[in-house]
């Protein structure tokens, strides 16, 4: 599964954060025009896309549709993009402790 962020094509700013097994796929699939910023294939996906959730609650701008209630309000989605990236490289920190 992928965590990904969209961008909507119609509202400025607005960035919808998800999982999805395809998430070209679930661009087609969602109700407001977007484009596909970033994916990043995560083991605890769920997870992850909960604590983004949580952490951008006071920037969630629901829209009607499809996947409507996560899009939330940024500038620039750097912020979530990191978070994502802190916890991909976590999991491939563990995931090589454990190995050796």
């Amino acid at each position: 599964m992928f965590l990904y962020i969209l961008k909507s094509k119609n509202r400025r700013f607005r960035y919808k954060i998800g999982i999805s097994k395809n998430p070209r796929q679930r661009v087609k699939t969602v109700t407001e025009p977007s484009v596909l910023v970033f994916a990043l294939p995560l083991l605890f996906h769920r997870y992850f896309e909960r604590y983004l959730h949580r952490k951008y609650n006071h920037l969630r701008r629901p829209i009607k549709g499809n996947g409507g209630t996560e899009w939330f309000y940024f500038w620039v989605p750097f912020r979530p993009i990191l978070w994502v990236v802190v916890f991909f490289t976590a999991q491939v920190l563990l995931a090589f402790v454990v190995i050796n």
